[in-house]
């Protein structure tokens, strides 16, 4: 050990350099103006009484992909954080560039987890293939959960996501992504 009369500081990082559109904020809520007036895909499962609302929406920003979702459903909500991250409660979105320009195959999977896990991976030859990404390319993604019954069991969460276009191997803005 050596004494010294120097303080050590160091600075607290976020999730990511990465920065959102202007006027977007990255918290679960998808409460922005960017986000009103864009169409949502409403899915509605009933599988053996269990029932499920979900709707899901995307857009195309200047600066990354965003995606949301909101999800209610009669079953609780399930988090493991040990547990695979796919037999957790989550979304999955599936997709390509319209242009063909991306990383590797260019087939993405992003899963974001009701209890806040997140992925993103690349279609490889032999499957799913998670990559890395640099810390001011990282993705922003955000949870949050609601609905609590009577006993304390959630059955509604949404989640939202940034994720830079570089992450993807790009450098622009794609004209098209096709989910």
């Amino acid at each position: 050990v050596v004494e010294t009369d120097k303080k050590y500081e160091y600075e607290v990082l976020g999730m990511s350099g990465a920065t959102p559109d202007a006027g977007i904020t990255i918290d679960g809520k998808m409460d922005d103006t960017a986000y009103r007036g864009l169409k949502t895909l409403t899915l509605k499962k009933n599988h053996e009484g269990q029932t499920a609302e979900i709707e899901v929406t995307t857009f195309i920003g200047k600066s990354g992909l965003y995606l949301g979702a909101q999800v209610e459903e009669s079953t609780k909500v399930y988090y493991n954080p040990i547990r695979n991250l796919a037999y957790n409660t989550c979304i999955e979105y599936y997709f390509g560039f319209g242009d063909g320009q991306a990383r590797g195959s260019g087939i993405f999977e992003v899963i974001l987890s009701a209890g806040g896990q997140f992925s993103v991976r690349v279609m490889g030859k032999d499957g799913w293939e998670n990559f890395g990404y640099k810390y001011e390319e990282a993705p922003i993604y955000a949870m949050q959960m609601a609905k609590a019954d009577e006993n304390g069991d959630c059955h509604a969460w949404s989640a939202e996501a940034f994720i830079p276009y570089e992450v993807f191997g790009r450098t622009a803005r794609p004209g098209n992504v096709y989910f």
